[in-house]
């Protein structure tokens, strides 16, 4: 049921239009009693990243992550961040720490899909989902890419303009013709991310 327009209500709480005030009292996404339990109900109640080791959880300044150098010994499933600012200067870190050096991305690289969109060859991509680079064709303006989802089942044939991967806002059509909008996936935001699942992650 949608929530009721006007409502000034808590982030875990919503009344409905149909319904009593409903409000979320137990998570269920996770076990609580575990490292990332800790961690999200510190960060809900104190907003600051706790220093702890548990469950894996080890604490890392930020001065050595925002460097190439960290990138180069430590390379995680994925890196979450909160601003897009620090997606992309993390992205260049991670790509130069790996040996990629083109203004497009390289085969063997991880991107990821910036919009819902609808593919010339049938099906859809979305917001979110990440792939891996098999081959480049690349273009003046216009790139094409062969793209293999990140479970290996699924590959797919997409054109980006070359300068989305600097700025990502590029149009998503070129001369009457749809292109994507893609990025590098080795950063997300955590809006990029949600439903999404990681082994080893650096937050």
């Amino acid at each position: 049921d949608p929530v009721e327009p006007g409502s000034d209500v808590e982030f875990n709480t919503m009344t409905t239009l149909s319904r009593n005030l409903v409000t979320l009292k137990e998570n269920r996404r996770f076990d609580m009693d575990t490292g990332i339990g800790y961690i999200t109900t510190h960060l809900r109640q104190q907003n600051s990243i706790p220093r702890i080791k548990k469950d894996g959880l080890v604490y890392v300044r930020k001065s050595a992550v925002l460097t190439e150098k960290f990138h180069h010994t430590n390379k995680f499933d994925t890196i979450l961040c909160g601003m897009n600012k620090t997606r992309k200067k993390i992205n260049q870190l991670v790509r130069q720490a790996r040996g990629y050096y083109d203004s497009i991305p390289e085969v063997g690289e991880t991107v990821v899909c910036l919009r819902n969109n609808i593919l010339r060859q049938g099906g859809k991509i979305n917001n979110g989902e990440l792939f891996i680079v098999q081959a480049v064709f690349p273009g003046e303006k216009t790139s094409t890419f062969m793209l293999l989802d990140e479970y290996g089942e699924k590959t797919i044939s997409v054109d980006v303009m070359n300068e989305t991967w600097e700025s990502e806002k590029a149009p998503m059509t070129q001369a009457g013709t749809s292109v994507q909008v893609f990025g590098f996936g080795y950063c997300l935001s955590v809006h990029k991310a949600q439903g999404s699942t990681f082994g080893s992650v650096l937050f």
